[in-house]
């Protein structure tokens, strides 16, 4: 028996069925592969934002363990409060080393060099 399209006759429904058992079989696999690509995305995504996340919290927590120091003079508190953002530049700038991020690490050191610059160039 032939199976009929249209006006056309096209395949023995054996070949057929074994047609759509290998389609069948390549969509699941794609399927599969595809799953397994956006899993892996969303793997790798799930932990650089995790990281990035942690990083933040943990520059928040030294910024606040900073800010409690206090100097009687105010040229000190001045030094202090500057040394505190180029600290805080490096930190994130390291940070981002952490995460290979290499163009926030430049942005950083490149913010501090910009600080201790202006300092320098104020006195």
């Amino acid at each position: 028996m032939r199976v009929l399209v249209g006006s056309m006759e096209l395949l023995d429904p054996s070949v057929c069925a074994a047609i759509q058992s290998a389609v069948c079989q390549s969509m699941g696999t794609l399927a599969n592969n595809l799953t397994q690509v956006i899993e892996s995305r969303l793997s790798d995504f799930v932990k650089r934002f995790s990281e990035e996340n942690s990083s933040s919290v943990e520059q928040a927590v030294k910024r606040a363990q900073r800010k409690n120091y206090t100097c009687k003079r105010k040229g000190n508190q001045q030094q202090l409060d500057h040394s505190l953002q180029v600290l805080d530049k490096l930190d994130k700038a390291s940070d981002a080393l952490k995460q290979k991020s290499y163009e926030k690490v430049k942005v950083a050191l490149e913010s501090g060099t910009e600080l201790v610059s202006k300092r320098v160039k104020s006195h």
